[in-house]
């Protein structure tokens, strides 16, 4: 198995490491552009590479990690090993396996799940591994490889042309002969060339040899043996290798999974080799090993596969060679090969195995040696000879390749979960009788969130939290009748919350003065009639706050107020129907005020802030359809509002809006029967949720949204009971939303706080770039987008000297920012397409920036008519005639060969890949919405 975890030993060579070559190319803007910049260089996603250096634990479980199957080049032929690597050197993943007796396959791959074949050193023997890496400096993959008769070495042009390096090495052409099980690249002597480091089985023959090899390289193909007091046991075998500098002397130390056990040596740069496996399992069989820092003590630890049903086995590092082995993963079960990743992005470093007879093979950590299984969309009843990690599909996450016993290989790509992995129950202030509404304030103005109860006989009920599920009863505004929904806001402007609440007999405000004391205030509110749905909001843009109300059987009505308590009706509604849940915000974005109401179905009535009203409920649902709850929110981030209802025969359902009145059906994330809704982004994801309850004894559940579908999200939560009216809000102050719920039959009410991983910003490396203009754009929405910041390197090793940036709906269209010049251009985002300019090799650095930013769920860019210089802001890469809108004529795309601009008027089969940038033409202004 392949691994370099070494730190401060960074050559390259890696399991998953792209190698790319840096040259500038000439290119030619589009016609129209100002032909002012001459040279840039196509940009790919740079890998995340694995180092015992993590960022600080997030707070909570870990995410969850989704698995979806990717394309694999071959379904048949049994691979013992398999490999991502970029050997083309395009910044996209390639695929190298090794075929039992059929020599070793290569494919290049196009990040969208298309492979061509490749042409290998060899396509004969049965090889048991390989690594990769750069072993003549020469910037090109070069591969080692281990076999049943010994081991093998090529050197590549890049082309599919591969030389034969072998001096030094034994194989069935210069002996003595026995299988090399596991290879590895390291530099072991740091003198800046590869070496190797090989597992065997320690006999030739009769003759004993070493179980481990090691061979340093000259850079030139020539091998030297430096094995000399390495084991030699007759019959020991070492299946697993791994290198890694695990005492912090600053050599590469070695530890071997083999059929005794697991052992390590500590190195000194030569040929000098002393056993330290103090604490390490010295019995059983174990198929591959890797090191890692799991619990961010700075040090390495290592996990090791079992063979026959052994298990598995994590043994942590003191730094001084001393292991404690610990076993809280299973201890049975016969696992094949072992990577390591923070495969959900929660700052711990996770386990991928592969295995003969199990499916439970991912495990997440959480740094205390705590281990999480992981399957969701992993298939079931495979048999599994090797592991390899690597994101194949340029979305900055990694996937995983299982090849198949019985002849398939199975590519796996993740997206992480990072929504609630469980709802744990907090104290709810408790109440006798049936609740009908809910609403969060801070009514004693303590900076702690206080519960109020809308009671079916029992008036208005309220609470002061502590914050930790302690509550004070306060003093009631009313202490009988029925009342439905309430609100709490400051009506008269004096900082203060007020509380107002429909019910059975008319509408009822009451101004406080922090909880102690309630003075009603309802002139001109109906004192009669039974109203239910309820909103307040300033419809008339006079910047007091106004009352809607929705009756039973006699319509809506909207009252101004005045500021003082004084308020005035409004007639232009219907006097008709009954109104049980409302909503006021902008639907057709023309700054007045809408209605948005449920009414059985769902009905809005657009404002004009001068108390006029028209009906525009085009594509919703009729009074038939039993809607009782709504809620107004941006589901597709177009900036345009949709609707989200919540009904007892179709359950929730969603309507995106387009912005002038008219609605088309989104989708139908739950059909189980639903009377009470609320939303909100419980999983920090910037994708709003939903909460739902039933009130067909189905209880409450929760659901993330996952572009383009929506997860259930309800662990710990009630799954029976009847629960009608929901809030979430965060009721215990640690910055995460919280659902506050009561059962409408038993009354009692329920809180749920949500246990769930606070998301680190995502990064993102642009390059590799070159010295002079590079044409570069960032997938992720920037964190800070004024420049310089922007634009800076997190590493802090590669710098620019200017910023250019092409918009056609200005004038003049170029912007420039630079910190010596005067600046036209002040700010990027993830929309833009920018050409940087890095001055000398000085500021090259390693040829990347990395930037911090957040994922967007989808992205609206404006095109007008013309050029456009955009950015592509998404995870993955797609053929353009998947994504770009009808209104393209023109594409023009980055070509490795002159001229650099290459015009596409059929352009669908293009591919576009995060991090790139795109001149796109129009004629007419359209808009394009990029899903991340």
């Amino acid at each position: 198995m392949i691994n370099n975890a070494n730190p401060g030993h960074n050559l390259l060579v890696i399991s998953m490491m792209c190698i790319v070559l840096t040259m500038p190319f000439n290119f030619v803007v589009p016609a129209g552009a100002n032909h002012e910049i001459s040279i840039t260089q196509n940009n790919q996603l740079e890998e995340e590479f694995l180092s015992p250096s993590h960022p600080a634990p997030l707070i909570g479980n870990s995410p969850q990690v989704i698995w979806q199957q990717f394309n694999s080049p071959n379904q048949s032929g049994l691979y013992g090993c398999v490999k991502f690597y970029d050997f083309d050197h395009d910044g996209i993943q390639d695929m190298v396996a090794g075929n039992f007796a059929g020599g070793i396959s290569m494919w290049t791959g196009d990040g969208l799940g298309n492979w061509t074949m490749f042409s290998p050193p060899i396509t004969s023997m049965n090889f048991y591994d390989f690594a990769l890496g750069d072993i003549n400096n020469d910037g090109l993959s070069d591969i080692v490889a281990g076999y049943d008769k010994g081991m093998l070495a090529w050197t590549g042009d890049g082309s599919g042309t591969w030389t034969n390096v072998t001096v030094g090495l034994p194989n069935e052409y210069v002996g003595p002969l026995f299988p090399i099980y596991s290879v590895v690249l390291d530099d072991m002597n740091l003198d800046g060339n590869l070496d190797i480091v090989g597992g065997n089985n320690g006999k030739s023959g009769a003759q004993s040899i070493q179980a481990v090899r090691v061979f340093m390289g000259n850079g030139n193909g020539v091998w030297t043996d430096a094995s000399s007091n390495l084991p030699a046991v007759n019959g020991l075998k070492y299946f697993g290798i791994a290198t890694g500098d695990f005492n912090r002397d600053g050599w590469p130390d070695i530890v071997g999974a083999g059929s005794a056990g697991i052992d390590a040596w500590i190195g000194n740069g030569g040929s000098t080799w002393t056993l330290r496996d103090n604490g390490l399992p010295g019995s059983g069989a174990y198929s591959d090993v890797k090191l890692a820092d799991f619990n961010l003590d700075g040090n390495f630890d290592l996990v090791a596969t079992g063979k026959n049903n052994n298990g598995l086995a994590v043994s942590n590092g003191d730094g001084w060679g001393i292991w404690t082995t610990t076993y809280t993963l299973p201890m049975t079960g016969t696992y094949t090969g072992v990577e390591v990743y923070d495969v959900n992005i929660d700052g711990y470093m996770d386990i991928i195995t592969s295995s003969d007879d199990s499916d439970n093979i991912i495990w997440t950590g959480d740094g205390q040696n705590n281990w999480y299984l992981q399957t969701n969309g992993l298939r079931t009843g495979d048999s599994h000879s090797d592991i390899s990690v690597g994101d194949i599909n340029n979305d900055a996450r990694m996937d995983i390749c299982l090849p198949n016993t019985t002849g398939e290989q199975n590519i796996w790509y993740s997206s992480v979960d990072r929504t609630v992995n469980a709802w744990t129950e907090l104290n709810a202030p408790a109440s006798g009788g049936q609740i009908n509404d809910i609403e969060i304030a801070d009514i004693n103005m303590d900076g702690k969130p206080d519960i109020c109860y809308a009671k079916e006989g029992g008036g208005i009920e309220l609470w002061s939290g502590d914050g930790t599920g302690n509550w004070t009863p306060m003093t009631k505004p009313v202490s009988t009748g029925n009342y439905n929904s309430i609100i709490s806001t400051d009506f008269n402007k004096d900082g203060k919350p007020d509380i107002i609440s429909t019910s059975d007999s008319g509408i009822k405000v009451w101004i406080g003065n922090g909880g102690t004391t309630w003075v009603a205030r309802t002139m001109g509110l109906p004192s009669s009639g039974v109203y239910l749905g309820l909103t307040v909001a300033d419809f008339n843009d006079d910047g007091d706050p106004d009352i809607a109300a929705g009756t039973q059987a006699s319509g809506v009505a909207v009252w101004n107020g005045d500021g003082w308590g004084i308020w005035t009706m409004t007639y232009n509604l219907p006097f008709v129907g009954t109104y049980y849940d409302l909503a006021a915000r902008d639907m057709n974005r023309d700054g007045a005020l809408d209605l948005v109401a449920a009414h059985g179905g769902l009905m809005v009535f657009l404002g004009n802030a001068n108390d006029g009203w028209s009906q525009s409920s085009s594509g919703l649902p009729g009074s038939s359809s039993q809607y009782y709850s709504v809620e107004v929110t941006d589901l597709d981030n177009d900036g345009i509002l949709d609707i989200i209802g919540a009904s007892e025969s179709a359950g929730v359902n969603t309507w995106l809006g387009d912005g002038t009145g008219s609605w088309n059906f989104g989708s139908n994330p739950t059909s189980v029967a639903t009377t009470g809704l609320a939303t909100g982004d419980f999983s920090i994801d910037g994708t709003p949720d939903i909460v739902f309850g039933s009130g067909t004894n189905n209880g409450i559940n929760g659901l993330a949204r996952k572009q383009p579908a929506w997860e259930t999200v309800s662990d710990g939560l009630f799954q029976s009971g009847d629960f009608r009216t929901i809030e979430l809000a965060d009721i215990n102050i640690d910055g995460r939303l919280d659902i506050i719920t009561a059962n409408y039959t038993a009354g009692t009410p329920n809180i749920w706080v949500g246990d769930y991983a606070v998301p680190p910003p995502e990064t993102f490396s642009i390059g590799p770039l070159s010295v002079g203009w590079n044409l570069v754009s960032t997938p992720l929405a920037p964190s800070d987008t004024a420049l310089p910041g922007a634009l800076t390197d997190l590493d802090g090793d590669t710098s620019w000297t200017r910023v250019k940036y092409y918009d056609n709906a200005a004038s003049p269209a170029w912007k420039t920012y630079g910190p010596s010049i005067t600046s036209t251009l002040t700010d990027i985002t993830e929309k833009m397409g920018v050409w940087i300019y890095i001055p000398d090799a000085g500021s090259l650095g390693d040829g990347y920036i990395r930037l911090e930013g957040s994922a967007p769920t989808a992205t609206t860019i404006d095109l007008v008519p013309g050029w456009n210089l955009v950015g592509y802001p998404s995870s993955i890469s797609r053929t353009a005639g998947t994504t770009v809108p009808p209104q393209v004529d023109i594409m023009s795309v980055y070509q490795s060969a002159s001229p650099y601009i290459q015009d596409f008027t059929a352009y669908s089969g293009v591919s576009m890949i995060p991090g790139n940038a795109y001149w796109i033409h129009v004629n007419s202004a359209s808009t394009w919405v990029v899903d991340y």
